[in-house]
């Protein structure tokens, strides 16, 4: 009878393995790289109300409006949830590069203040939905606190932000080199100075393609 008990107890404890580490695998699906993702709601602020987000295999995707959204939010099991894990790279991607002496020459808080337009699109898109405004105001707040030198903490960890190591932030920013962020930077002055905007919004998503597949292999060789 000990015997049986013990099986028990040690099934029900790789059991409880098997579950944590599903449950592990699956947050860091959700692992984005931060500023990626500042560039991604810079984009969408030349984008119409309506366009959605969701998160697949640590890229953030851009939905665009129209009779397919449904569809391809329902195949990638996508929801308006995808939002919460936008919070941790918001902030990391300002704590690292707002107010920082290495990008005193180049104006990467533009790219902030665009992104903070593209929340604003979000926002009009999820205007029914009281909770999401309350979260995307927060998301505002903390992106604005950086910029504004304000320095309150407003950032508090959640359940996905241990995923977030030093290691893994520090590889993900590493990328950025000060040339791409000043190729990205003058790409995004370009689709808000250019009447052709849409082929210009392409030609940044194209290049987002491949930072895209970098982060998915940082992230996956963590």
């Amino acid at each position: 009878m000990n015997i049986d008990v013990k099986k028990n107890g040690d099934f029900k404890k790789n059991e409880d393995s098997k579950n944590e580490d599903s449950k592990k695998n699956e947050l860091e699906q959700y692992l984005l790289d931060p500023l990626s993702v500042i560039i991604k709601l810079a984009i969408i602020s030349k984008k119409e109300s309506g366009v959605k987000v969701s998160i697949d295999n640590n890229i953030l995707y851009i939905q665009e409006i129209g009779i397919f959204q449904s569809i391809v939010r329902y195949y990638f099991n996508s929801s308006k949830n995808d939002l919460n894990y936008l919070y941790n790279p918001i902030d990391i991607a300002c704590r690292f590069f707002l107010n920082k002496k290495k990008y005193d020459n180049i104006p990467i808080d533009h790219l902030f203040t665009c992104a903070l337009r593209g929340l604003e699109i979000i926002k009009n898109t999820y205007k029914n939905y009281p909770l999401i405004i309350i979260c995307i105001n927060y998301y505002c707040n903390i992106i604005k606190n950086y910029m504004e030198k304000k320095n309150e903490d407003l950032f508090k960890k959640d359940a996905i932000s241990e995923f977030y190591t030093d290691e893994l932030i520090k590889k993900l920013n590493n990328y950025w080199s000060i040339d791409k962020i000043k190729l990205i930077i003058e790409m995004v002055e370009h689709i808000y100075n250019n009447d052709s905007k849409i082929n210009s919004i392409k030609c940044l998503e194209v290049f987002m393609n491949d930072v895209d597949i970098n982060t998915q292999t940082i992230i996956s060789q963590n």
